[in-house]
Order: C-alpha cells, then sequence, then structure tokens
C-alpha cells in the first residue's frame, strides 16, 4: 500500500497506524494538519512544491471538496512538469509527495467517490495481534530480563543480517573488478577466505541465537494466556458501543488498565501508593496509636511478607502457576471495574453476563486462562441467549395445561433439542405435581428442579428457567457470576470520587452523565475540598456551557493547561457544534499540559442509544463516570423531601395545610416517576418521560403562591384543591406527556393524592403509609425514613404481577442486547452461520403459501354495490398479504442464490442474513407487516394462521362466526367497517357513531355465525386485570397470569347519546405490549368499554374507575 496508485486512507481507531506513519515518513518532512486547520492549505501547497509527504488527521465522513484534485490524483502536465489544482491556484506537483488520510472513526460510513480514489487501509487491531502486543508488555513488567534478552538477539540478528549482506555485496564487488586469472588473485583468494569464517562464525552464532530464541519464547508463552484474557476483555469492551454511543474506549486507555492490573495482581491493598521509608520513619514516634496504624498499614501493603515498595522477586522465587492465576483475574477484575464505573445501571449486567459467557466458553473458570477447556457448553449457551422454540410441539396433556402456557411449553420443546434434556417434557407430563409446585416457588431457583434435573449443572439449571420460568433467570444468572466470579462482580463498590481522581491525569479529562438528580458539582466538593480547589481562588472554573459560552471555555481552558486548575464544563451535549473545537483543545492537552491541569466534563444521555452527540474521540480518551442516583421509590421521594428544608416551608403563611400538601405533592412526584420501573404498564410511553425536580420546586412554589393568596379576608377558603391538582397535573408533569392515556393517568394519581382527606389521620397516600400533618421538616423527615413500606408495585396501584412482567421484560432485553453485541453465541450444533441460514431459507420457502388471486376474488363478489365494507377489508388485508409475500418469497430465493454462489451478497441480503441468524424479522419483511415484537419463527407461524383466516374468508366470501381481529393488518379498519355498516343500516350519521364491546362468555371456536348487527371478534388479551366470565366484569389478576386472552367479544356500535355513563372503564387496545412507546411511537387502536363494579367518574378522559386506571389495565392485540 505504500507504492499504490491512490493515496492511502488509514481507518485507526486505536492510533497505531498513525504511530508508524510518523516515524516511516518522518525522513520525508512530515507535515501533519486537519481539514479544520486554517493553516491546510497554505501547507498542502507547500509540500506539493517541496516534495515532502502530507498527513491529514482526524477525517470524518466527508472530505472537503478543496483537496478532491489532490486527493484524485488530478495533474495537469504544463512542459515537463506537472500542476495541480489547490482551491483558486495551480501549484507545481513534485514526483515525491504524498498524501496520507487517517480517521479515528471505528466504524466510518464514505461515499463511493471517496472509496474509489482512496485506498482504505484498516489498521483496527486484531484479536490475535493485540494478544501478542500484551503479551510484550506483560513479559517486560513480570520477566523483564526476558524481554531484554528478546530485544538484544532481535538487533543481534538484525547485525547478522547485514553483516551478511555487506559480505555478499563486497565479494560481488571485488568479483565484478577482478582482472585476469582470479585463481592467482591472493587478495581476492584471501578475501573470500575471510568471508568464509566470517559466515560460518555468524551462522554458528545465528543457531546459537535460534536455540535461545526458543527458550525465551518457551518462557514467554507462559504469560500468553494473561494477554489472551486481556485481548478477549478488550474486543468484549469493543463490543458494548452496539449497545449506547457513549461506550467507546481507546486501546490507550485500555492498556493503562490492564498495565495497573498487573501491578495489583496479588495485592490486597489497592488504595493511595504507601511510601514504606516515611511510614517507618513515621513508626518510630512517640504516639502509640500513630504507630500501630502505620503498622496495619504496611501489613496492608505486604504481599507474602514483600513490602510494595521492596526488592524484585527472582524467577526462582515465582510460584509460576499461583502468579498467573493471580494475574489473570486482575486483568479481568479491573478491565470490569473500570468499565462498570461507566455503565448504565441498566447494562451493568449485560457486560458483565457478555464476559461470563466468552471467558467460560474459553477457559474452565476466571482465574485460568492457559487452559483452553471452556466450563459452558456453546449449544447451552446459544439456548440460554437465542431461548429457541419448537413452533410445532406436541400437545400437552391436561394435567400440565393447567400451570404451563403454550409459549412456555414451545420454550420447553426448544430446550429438549439439547442432550441433557431430551426427556424433559416427558419427565413433565409424568411428574406435573411435582413441576408444578417447583415452578409456583416465589424463588424457584434457590430450590433444586424435580426429579434428575436436581444433579444437572448450574448452567443447566438457568437454562431450565430460561424456558420455563424468565422472570427469576436474572437473579439466578446474578447469583451463579457471584459464585464463578467473586462478589466483586455483582456488588459493586460505593461511589469513591477519590478512586477516580487517582486515575485522571492532565491528559485524560473525566466525563460525567448527567442524570435527574444527579449532583456532579455535591460529587467533586469533598475532592475540592481536600485539594484546596475552589472557585474563590481561581483553581476550580465551573462553567455551565450554552450560547455565548464557547469563548468563556476556551479561554479558560488554555489558562489552566498552561497555569494548572480545574476545569468543568457542564451540558456539553447543548454545544453539537463547539464539541468539534473542544475535542482538538482536549488532544493539545496531550501534547504538554501543566501537571495540575484536570478536566471534568458533563453531558445528558442522547435521547436514543445509537444517536452520537460527543465526539467518539472525547469518549475514547476519558475517564466515564455514570453515577446514577437510585429510582426506588423511597430514593425518589427522600430525594424529593431533601430538595426542600424548614426556611421554603415557612415562606408559606398557611403552614398547616401546606406541609401535608408537599408531602402528597412529594409522593406524587415519588410514584410518576418510579412508575417507569414497570415499562409500558407503568406509562404508555414509559421511554421518553424525564418528571424533573425542577418539576416538583416549580409546582411546590405554586402551592405556596394559591395558600398564601388565601390568607387575611381570604383565610377561612379551603385549599384549592382542583386548582393544585389541575396546574400539577395538566400543566407542569402533564407538560411532558404527549398521550392521552399516560395523562389521565397523571392526573388520577393527583385525584386519589390531593383530596381533604389529607388532613385526616391514618389517612393512606399510598399502600401501606399515612399523612401527616403536623410537625416541622425534620420530623416529616423521619415519618418518611421510618414508615415507608418496602416497594412493591402496590404502593403504585399496580397489581404484584407488574413486577413479574418487569423481570421478563429485564430478561428479555438482557437477552436481546446479548445477541446484539454478539455475547458468547454459537452456531449451535457446530453449524456455520450459512448452513443455519440455507436450512432456515429452503424451510420458509417450503411453507411459503401462494398469492392470493384478487382478480378472482373481486369476480366472485361481483358489481360495485354488492362490496360491502367488510369485503372492503378483506381486498385490502389480501393486497397488503400479498405484497409481504412477494417481498419475501423473491428476497428469500435471492439469499438462496447467493448462499450457492449464483449472485453476489447485497448489504440487504448480508443484513437479512443477520436478522434471520438471530431470529429477527429482516427489516425488508418488517416494512410490509404489521406491527410486531415477535421471534421470526413466532412470526413466520403468524404469518401462515393469518393466511389461514383469510382464505377461508374469501372462499366463502362471508365474514368467520368469529373474526381474529389481531390477524389483521389495519384492525381499526374493521373497527370502522362494523361502524359503518351498522350506521348505513339505521341511517345514523358516522360520526355520531361509537364502539362498544360487550364481553360474552364464549370460546373463540364456540361461535357459529355472526351476530344480526355487530361482529364477534376474538384474540385480545388483558393486561394489569383479568376478566371473571361469571362476574361478567374486571377483576383483580390472579398472581403469575400476565395477559390472559379475553373470551369472544361482541363489537358494536352505537349511537354516542346512548353511551352508558357508570359502570364501565374505558380500556385502551393496543397492537403490541409497547402501548404509547416503540417506533414509530404508539399502537393504540380503539378503546373498549369493560364493566366493573368499582366506583367510576366521567372526566375529559372519559368514563373510567381509578382503580383500573394505576393498575394501567389495557387490551393487548399481541403478546410479544
Amino acid at each position: 500500500t505504500t507504492f499504490a496508485e491512490r493515496w492511502p486512507l488509514m481507518i485507526d481507531p486505536q492510533l497505531q497506524g498513525i504511530v508508524w506513519v510518523k516515524e516511516k515518513e518522518s525522513k520525508n518532512n512530515l507535515q501533519i494538519t486537519r481539514l479544520s486547520a486554517k493553516t491546510m492549505l497554505s501547507t498542502m501547497e507547500r509540500a506539493l512544491e517541496a516534495g515532502w509527504s502530507v498527513l491529514i488527521e482526524n477525517l470524518q465522513e466527508t472530505l472537503d471538496a478543496v483537496i478532491g484534485p489532490i486527493v484524485g490524483r488530478q495533474k495537469i502536465k504544463k512542459g515537463r512538469n506537472f500542476f495541480v489544482k489547490v482551491g483558486d491556484k495551480e501549484v507545481e506537483y513534485h514526483p515525491n509527495f504524498k498524501l496520507i488520510l487517517h480517521t479515528k472513526l471505528a466504524n466510518p460510513h464514505y461515499p463511493p467517490e471517496v472509496q474509489a480514489e482512496c485506498t482504505l487501509i484498516n489498521f483496527m487491531v486484531t484479536e490475535d495481534g493485540l494478544e501478542d502486543q500484551l503479551l510484550a508488555k506483560v513479559v517486560t513488567k513480570e520477566r523483564p530480563d526476558l524481554e531484554e534478552e528478546k530485544t538484544v538477539l532481535i538487533k543481534q540478528q538484525n547485525d547478522f543480517t547485514v553483516k551478511l549482506k555487506q559480505l555478499e555485496d563486497d565479494l560481488l564487488r571485488k568479483l565484478a573488478e577482478a582482472q585476469g586469472d582470479i585463481t592467482e588473485d591472493v587478495a581476492l583468494i584471501e578475501s573470500l577466505e575471510d568471508a568464509k569464517r566470517t559466515s560460518i562464525d555468524i551462522s554458528e552464532k545465528v543457531a546459537v541465537a535460534k536455540e535461545t530464541e526458543v527458550t525465551i519464547n518457551k518462557a514467554r508463552e507462559d504469560y500468553r494466556g494473561v494477554a489472551n484474557r486481556a485481548a478477549l476483555l478488550f474486543f468484549a469492551l469493543g463490543e458494548m458501543n452496539k449497545v449506547h454511543s457513549f461506550y467507546h474506549y481507546s486501546l490507550a486507555a485500555f492498556t493503562a488498565v490492564f498495565l495497573k492490573a498487573i501491578d495489583l495482581a496479588g495485592k490486597k491493598y489497592s488504595g493511595d501508593a504507601l511510601h514504606i521509608s516515611k511510614l517507618i520513619e513515621t513508626s518510630k514516634g512517640k504516639n502509640p496509636f500513630k504507630r500501630f496504624r502505620v503498622a496495619a498499614m504496611m501489613v496492608k501493603a505486604g504481599v507474602s511478607g514483600k513490602l510494595e515498595n521492596g526488592a524484585i522477586q527472582t524467577a526462582t522465587e515465582i510460584d509460576l502457576p499461583k502468579r498467573l492465576k493471580e494475574l489473570t483475574y486482575s486483568v479481568t477484575y479491573q478491565v470490569y471495574n473500570f468499565t462498570r464505573r461507566g455503565l448504565f445501571d441498566e447494562h451493568k449486567l449485560l457486560f458483565v453476563s457478555s464476559i461470563f459467557f466468552k471467558i467460560l466458553l474459553r477457559n474452565p473458570n476466571i482465574e485460568t486462562s492457559n487452559e483452553l477447556g471452556g466450563l459452558l457448553n456453546p449449544e447451552e449457551v446459544t439456548f440460554m441467549i437465542k431461548g429457541t422454540k419448537n413452533m410445532n410441539p406436541p400437545t400437552m396433556n391436561a394435567e400440565v395445561q393447567n400451570f404451563i402456557s403454550e409459549p412456555v411449553w414451545q420454550s420447553v420443546c426448544g430446550l429438549t433439542e439439547l442432550g441433557t434434556f431430551a426427556k424433559l417434557t416427558a419427565d413433565i407430563e409424568s411428574s406435573p405435581k411435582l413441576w408444578d409446585e417447583w415452578l409456583k416457588l416465589e424463588s424457584p431457583e434457590l430450590k433444586p428442579p424435580p426429579g434428575d434435573y436436581a444433579n444437572a449443572t448450574d448452567f443447566q439449571k438457568l437454562c431450565l428457567l430460561r424456558a420455563l420460568r424468565p422472570d427469576r433467570l436474572t437473579a439466578a444468572l446474578r447469583t451463579l457470576i457471584y459464585s464463578r466470579f467473586g462478589k466483586m462482580f455483582i456488588d459493586e463498590e460505593a461511589f469513591n470520587i477519590f478512586s477516580i481522581y487517582r486515575e485522571t491525569a492532565p491528559q485524560t479529562a473525566s466525563f460525567f452523565y448527567l442524570f435527574p438528580g444527579a449532583d456532579i458539582v455535591g460529587d467533586l466538593d469533598p475532592l475540592l475540598k481536600r485539594k484546596g480547589y475552589s472557585v474563590e481562588n481561581g483553581q476550580f472554573i465551573n462553567i455551565s456551557m450554552g450560547q455565548g459560552q464557547e469563548p468563556v471555555a476556551e479561554k479558560a481552558l488554555d489558562r489552566c493547561t498552561k497555569e494548572g486548575g480545574w476545569v468543568f464544563l457542564q451540558n456539553i451535549h447543548l454545544m453539537s457544534m463547539w464539541v468539534k473545537a473542544l475535542e482538538r483543545k482536549l488532544e493539545q492537552t496531550q501534547e504538554g499540559a501543566h501537571p495540575d491541569f484536570r478536566c471534568f466534563l458533563s453531558s445528558e444521555p442522547p435521547p436514543f442509544p445509537w444517536q452520537q452527540t460527543i465526539p467518539e474521540a472525547i469518549l475514547q480518551n476519558s475517564i466515564k463516570v455514570s453515577n446514577q442516583p437510585a429510582q426506588s421509590l423511597r430514593a425518589n421521594l427522600l430525594r424529593a423531601w431533601q430538595s426542600f428544608d424548614q426556611a421554603f416551608m415557612d415562606t408559606c403563611q398557611r403552614k398547616e395545610d401546606f406541609k401535608a400538601v408537599l408531602l402528597s405533592l412529594c409522593c406524587f412526584h415519588a410514584l410518576v416517576n418510579g412508575r417507569r420501573k414497570f415499562g409500558f404498564i407503568g406509562w404508555s410511553c414509559s421511554n421518553i418521560y424525564g418528571f424533573t425536580m425542577g418539576d416538583l420546586a416549580q409546582c411546590a412554589q405554586v402551592a405556596v403562591n394559591m395558600l398564601n393568596v388565601r390568607t387575611g379576608a381570604r383565610a377561612k377558603e379551603s385549599v384549592p384543591y382542583a386548582d393544585l391538582k389541575y396546574i400539577f397535573g395538566e400543566i407542569m408533569y402533564g407538560g411532558h406527556i404527549t398521550d392521552k392515556w399516560d395523562r389521565r393517568t397523571c392526573v388520577t394519581y393527583l385525584e386519589v393524592l390531593v383530596v381533604p382527606e389529607l388532613y385526616q389521620e391514618g389517612h393512606e397516600l399510598f399502600e401501606g403509609f399515612k399523612s401527616k400533618t403536623k410537625g416541622n421538616w425534620e420530623d416529616f423527615m423521619q415519618h418518611i425514613d421510618m414508615n415507608l413500606p418496602p416497594e412493591n408495585p402496590v404502593a403504585f396501584g399496580l397489581h404484584p404481577n407488574a413486577d413479574i412482567s418487569f423481570l421478563q421484560t429485564e430478561c428479555s432485553m438482557l437477552f436481546m442486547q446479548l445477541m446484539d453485541i454478539g455475547g458468547g453465541s454459537s452456531g449451535g450444533g457446530g453449524q456455520s452461520k450459512e448452513d443455519v441460514i440455507g436450512k432456515m431459507v429452503q424451510d420458509f420457502l417450503d411453507r411459503l403459501p401462494e398469492d392470493f388471486n384478487l382478480f378472482d376474488i373481486k369476480s366472485r363478489i361481483g358489481p360495485a354495490e354488492n362490496l360491502t365494507p367488510y369485503l372492503v377489508v378483506l381486498i385490502q388485508e389480501c393486497e397488503r398479504m400479498n405484497g409481504l409475500l412477494g417481498t419475501m418469497r423473491k428476497s428469500l430465493i435471492d439469499l438462496q442464490l447467493g448462499l450457492q454462489g449464483a449472485l453476489n451478497i447485497s448489504d440487504s441480503m448480508d443484513s437479512q442474513m443477520s436478522s434471520m441468524f438471530l431470529d429477527r424479522i429482516p427489516a425488508v419483511w418488517e416494512k410490509q407487516a404489521w406491527r410486531t415484537l415477535k421471534t421470526l419463527p413466532v412470526w413466520f407461524a403468524d404469518v401462515i394462521d393469518r393466511i389461514g383466516q383469510f382464505s377461508r374468508w374469501e372462499q366463502s366470501l362471508k365474514m368467520p362466526p368469529t373474526v381474529w381481529i389481531s390477524g389483521t393488518f389495519n384492525p381499526m379498519a374493521f373497527v370502522t367497517a362494523v361502524m359503518q355498516t351498522t350506521a348505513r343500516a339505521y341511517q345514523w350519521p358516522l360520526d355520531d357513531v361509537e364502539t362498544f364491546t360487550e364481553i360474552t362468555k364464549l370460546d373463540w371456536d364456540v361461535p357459529e355465525a355472526q351476530p344480526d348487527e355487530g361482529a364477534y371478534i376474538h384474540g385480545l388479551f388483558i393486561e394489569g386485570a383479568r376478566w371473571d366470565r361469571d362476574a361478567g366484569e374486571l377483576r383483580d389478576s390472579i398472581l403469575r397470569e400476565l395477559a390472559p386472552m379475553m373470551p369472544v367479544i361482541h363489537l358494536q356500535a352505537i349511537p354516542a347519546k346512548d353511551r352508558k355513563m357508570t359502570g364501565f372503564y374505558d380500556c385502551p387496545v393496543y397492537y403490541v405490549s409497547q402501548r404509547g412507546g416503540g417506533n414509530p411511537p404508539g399502537s393504540f387502536v380503539f378503546f373498549g368499554q369493560l364493566k366493573t363494579s368499582e366506583v367510576t367518574v366521567v372526566t375529559l378522559y372519559g368514563i373510567y374507575s381509578y382503580k383500573w386506571v394505576l393498575a394501567g389495565v389495557g387490551l393487548l392485540m399481541q403478546i410479544d
């Protein structure tokens, strides 16, 4: 590539290539510049004329048009010389000129013209290459004698090669210059003899050197396992950026952690460095307590009797197997700890699970790295991650059906494909009572499973939970990691700003994540006080970034870089254009900054994890810190109350009234924030709401103002509950809310919290927590701290099933993300990815039905007057299904030809293969299909079932006895057809008609014909409650029955004026469990009416009961 026709473009995220280029081109007066540099054009002109080399570093994904002629070598010949256009000038082109382009981006997407004009060179390190580099570093640290010998040996070998070349050249020259008979040339013969002796001598030394090299390499190989483990961990780190754009790590930062881990290996003490000589002097003092403390510190610093600054142990004194285990464990833990500190709470289990699978697939335990026999079975790991299901399982017997649902049975049958579990279905059917009792345990992972499975390995027991009780899997996985890896991998250390500071340097910024409720300046405060830095003495500069703050920040960075001092730039995510300049400023600090300079940055995470709001270089070269405030109900309520004080309470002139209102407001704030934990049953759009402390403070101030107005002549007026609830729920907190049903939930909380009963002793604000009316701020604080019950879903108004649903979602997300990052999954059964995909393609093609004959359907319907609203729905559904079938068939045939080598594999085909391998619906199919969260095998079976419904319908042109409404592309079209048909029959204006749902007692296969009015529909599931068929009304859910199927529903159309105003709950119907979230947001279809004996109210949000609103009751057309 150094002699290629096109200029090289280096992809070099680890910055190894640029070091090599700087060394190689230094003899050609290498000029380093950037596209953003003001002197870039003048540098380029001088280099072109003088024949120097130019390196343009840190390119983004586009090139400036001004360097296009140079990149494309668009030379113009004038006379004997060549010229090239630079801007508006023509500059002479020297033949020795070289251009090298460089980018730090790990996965850049360059346009075709750039790829055509440049030679792309990938300098990204490979796992084997990194292993060799790290081996050299660990041997240098542990056995410097070996590494020194190796270096001398390499130099000696090079010298020998040069000497032999000189001898060869000298002989050839003398032979060429010899005259006459060379056999009589004594000088030539003597020089030949000298060359021969020298050559023999060198050959003997080379032989000895080779033997020495073998010995050295053998000794070095003892440490290869440590390097292998470190390389594995680095690539596990690299995969994390697929989960969130903040997770970028540089090789330099990783190497620093690796070297630190070697230093700490085997040491129990890892705090500040201890100066032994000073401690010894201190221990001679008269103060016995001081002497004892010093002695304790010296004991801490000891490693097998060796003080930290003592003599280096020699090779003979080292217990090598023990030392290798210490090194391996230390490297693993230190890399985990370094990474954990910068992970969001929801990704900590993901990362430790990823390295858990990777390590134990390769090695028998965490401490061993030289033995390559893995503890885990690859097939079992594949099942664990993918959750394989059998879509055509054998029928369950009646006893098993009582405690195992159909989706769980599909997972159980998928598990039987592993040899260990081949008899699982038979065992469950032969001992249903034992399995029923085990599955009903609150924590089945703590009890051995029935039968022979009690003797299964720990991981095989996890596989059982994956199939039968996924809600308990994350807890069991944590327990297994705890037992195999150690306590420190699960129970993380408390946040310690001093340990973070010990790892900082003038060249390394600290990057803090901003979360609601986080106080980063408060976190830094103990460190500032210890170091004596403050805003007052000018040593600490705190800048909140915003419009016009760029020059202030740059001036502060320049001053502190030269003179020393700390700079804290808050909210840098607001400066999307300026962060590029900040990146360059921070790079300059690496070239030489004052030893006392430190830079701290803070930024909010982007709204979507794939968004890149901060440059990669800043993220790679900084220490990332995530101190996420706890989001439990207790933490939220304590944080809310602590945001006020007695002085604020005293600003209200009606103190007794205000205290209870403030407490209920804090409860409201804690409940609406804590409810997000439960996902979409908590808030329909739970992923976008962020209720802040600012909202709470504003609401509290409004309450003070409204009560202060009602003093004096108006002192007898009651607390304005309605006004407060409207301002809190509709304006302050409601201003964040975009979904109608979420707004209803928000308002409902206030309807049950901000009520006159607040001032009654014993009134419950929520389950288990009572109101308080008397006392000062401290008394209320103690009331919260002492009397708040343990957190459970009931406190939020939800059923305990919400916790099970949350745990299942956590499990599902964990393994979905593990698939995204390739966390230890394998092809299974030794098959390659192409083999697996090939079988799936053939299977799908064999099962894919023919398209619907729309011409035949329309001809059988006849004239337009025969076209009823229901037949319109049928035709539309068949048209859309044909579009999906055509897309699927074409893409599958193309992919089959590609796998056979008859077609080139395109980007879309490669994407389709990746999706199919991960059991996900390919994007090209999903675009044509309906909204779903199902895996590919389940979704394909769903496609076949939908086609079956439409086939039966189109053959008879008569609506089925009950319509599977969930099996339509556009269910709202069918609902509209029901309203249109009824409105036409009674001559009602369509705008005055609305739906009414009457719940029958029928199962979906019972009806024999549609009713005279409206339509029978089925396929809906209820979440948050259950439907009692006998009582014909809503009732509380049964534990672990998360989404039971509804009976057949009689969907009717009625005049809006005839709507029943009491005894019903307006229940939203959603297409998928994401409710108001997902992409695109919102899956609401229509709302049904469910009968209830609970007290109902009528507001602008419809007719509903507070109980069912807070329970998050909704109907779903699909369960995941």
